[in-house]
């Protein structure tokens, strides 16, 4: 042992305070409070557990479960996990009664917050023990989940773990942090290590309600009216008097528990999948522009406005009337609002009353707010949504734009900081709207995206250098140029064609963001980062996991007239070079 305190006395005097282990310059900042006055903690010694994790509540064993699983893979030893300790060493998770007689009050913690704590005997993880277990596996063990499954996970092999004296403390800036979908191997156990969750109360039902047709066909006013005069079933109208009177009629019934099956439980009734809950009350059109042919959305149809805002007008009035009664019967209830479609932007023409909360559709995608042009109107938007509801908004942002028009491999994750720390006091969060599994072209990207909203000041590039030198080992420094390549051909090109909607152009893509030299540069980087992982399966399998996006837009890319040719590694530097 006294072996082991002299080792660590000399890392203490050769390592600098700014690069010990809970100082990782990868990671958020956090609160560091005042060291405690205590020897470092030992969890694991020449790989043989020396602590037992302790976890009275049941709701917290997933957390044990994580703690557990990812010290194993790091140091060889097994903690325990026990429901009391008995003697030795703890990690006490939950423990409210541990953690108030250490000094920390729990109830006064922010939503989602936690604080971490060495004491004599042990390490407490207080509050939200899962993410501050999360925390604890990537800041004290060196953890990382850069993208899904074991391949995307880095696990610094160590004998011994050992933390020094620590009190820190962290939550989230912002309280929704959804990435959807996330049902693909992998998914959900990423998601949450990158701390996914809403501890925001006010979702918003999109699309909905979507079963009227079903429970009143014959109220044809109710709906959408075509302009040769049919009904658009699935689609409200939204100026007749009558609409909102069977919203307040519809809202009572479900207050009155009228739509519940023979065991009590709820069931879906007129709304469909989002009916009124205790706390909001959602607006949101069928998944469709509104489109009413009826006289009275006519007088509010605003064409001038253009595809985005055509239509404000009409459902703004509906909100803010429907919000008023709602004020007055549930005052207790927010009114959610989707801003989307030709309902985007807000007309000006009306004020709400303090009860409605705007969830904004970043209609041109957040990735093209690369041109300042877009990224000004696009805040507008938001500061205009802000100015009429006097309160944050929530953000709806698309992962799948432009992705759905183009191969190419583009990052941004800039666009995406400047977003969130511009719209800090101004947006509670983002649901991330994806189509699929967006991880292995843009895992670079979302993985900062993740991180930036728990706190928008996370170090993206030395975040993106530590990710190169984890993953890529011999080829880390090529790859980092890669990287960079892609980024800066996304974030700082300039396009002479800007998007009518979120769609970029091939002019865009090839000519502008990506030209024939930079997807030269591309290919090269890539064939060499190739060379130097071989003989590391590991590096290689992650390199042709990267290389998979990439090499489909190399494909592409001779469409648009450039035909790449071999390159022989002896032109490399001067390729690397260039412009």
């Amino acid at each position: 042992m006294a072996t082991l305190v002299c080792l660590m006395l000399c890392s203490c005097v050769c390592v600098s305070r700014a690069t010990v282990p809970e100082r990782s310059p990868d990671l958020n900042p956090v609160k560091f409070k005042r060291r405690p006055n205590a020897p470092p903690v030992v969890l694991v010694e020449n790989g043989k557990p020396r602590a037992t994790i302790v976890c009275a509540n049941k709701e917290l064993r997933l957390a044990a479960s994580e703690l557990q699983t990812h010290i194993e893979l790091a140091t060889g030893a097994k903690l325990p996990i026990v429901d009391a300790k008995k003697e030795g060493t703890g990690v006490f998770l939950g423990d409210e009664a541990v953690a108030r007689a250490n000094g920390i009050l729990v109830a006064n913690l922010p939503p989602e917050g936690f604080e971490i704590k060495t004491i004599p005997d042990g390490i407490i993880i207080a509050g939200n023990a899962l993410w501050g277990v999360y925390e604890f596996l990537e800041r004290f063990v060196g953890v990382r989940w850069y993208y899904p499954g074991d391949l995307g996970r880095s696990v610094p092999k160590k004998d011994n773990l050992i933390i020094k004296p620590v009190w820190l403390a962290d939550a989230p800036v912002f309280r929704k942090r959804e990435n959807w979908p996330g049902n693909y191997p992998g998914g959900p156990e990423l998601h949450r290590r990158l701390r996914q969750g809403v501890s925001w109360p006010n979702r918003v039902a999109c699309h909905t309600p979507i079963k009227w047709h079903e429970y009143y066909p014959k109220e044809l006013d109710l709906f959408q009216l075509r302009g040769d005069g049919t009904r658009e079933m699935s689609m409200l109208c939204y100026s007749n008097p009558a609409t909102l009177q069977k919203y307040l009629t519809t809202i009572e019934e479900y207050y009155a528990g009228k739509y519940t099956d023979d065991k009590g439980k709820a069931v879906p009734g007129p709304w469909g999948w989002f009916p009124p809950d205790e706390h909001v009350i959602s607006v949101s059109p069928n998944d469709a522009p509104v489109t009413c042919r009826c006289d009275l959305c006519r007088a509010q149809w605003n064409a001038s406005v253009g595809p985005l805002g055509e239509a404000s007008y009409i459902m703004e009035d509906f909100v803010a009337r429907l919000a008023t009664e709602v004020k007055k019967r549930w005052p207790d209830k927010t009114v959610t609002y989707l801003a989307y479609s030709n309902y985007t932007i807000p007309s000006g023409k009306v004020v709400f009353p303090g009860n409605v909360e705007v969830h904004v559709c970043g209609m041109k995608g957040l990735a093209n707010y690369k041109e300042t042009t877009i990224a000004k109107s696009e805040q507008s938007i938001i500061d205009g949504w802000y100015r009429i509801s006097g309160r944050p908004l929530q953000n709806w942002h698309y992962i799948c734009w432009p992705d759905d028009s183009t191969t190419a491999p583009y990052l941004f994750p800039h666009i995406v900081q400047k977003f969130y720390q511009q719209n800090r006091k101004k947006t509670v969060g983002t649901f991330i709207n994806g189509a699929g599994n967006h991880w292995p072209r843009h895992h670079v990207t979302l993985y900062a995206w993740m991180k930036l909203m728990w706190n928008p000041n996370f170090p993206i590039d030395a975040a993106i250098n530590e990710y190169c030198r984890r993953m890529y080992g011999p080829a880390s420094a090529t790859m980092r140029q890669l990287i960079q390549e892609q980024i800066d051909g996304w974030e700082k090109s300039r396009w002479s064609i800007l998007p009518g909607a979120h769609n970029v152009s091939p002019k865009s893509v090839h000519e502008e963001s990506y030209p024939p030299a930079r997807v030269e540069r591309l290919q090269t980087l890539l064939s060499q980062a190739r060379q130097e992982a071989e003989g590391n399966e590991q590096v290689q399998q992650r390199i042709e996991y990267y290389a998979g996006p990439l090499e489909v837009f190399f494909k592409e890319s001779p469409m648009r007239g450039f035909a790449p040719r071999e390159m022989k590694m002896g032109v490399t530097s001067a390729i690397l070079s260039a412009p």
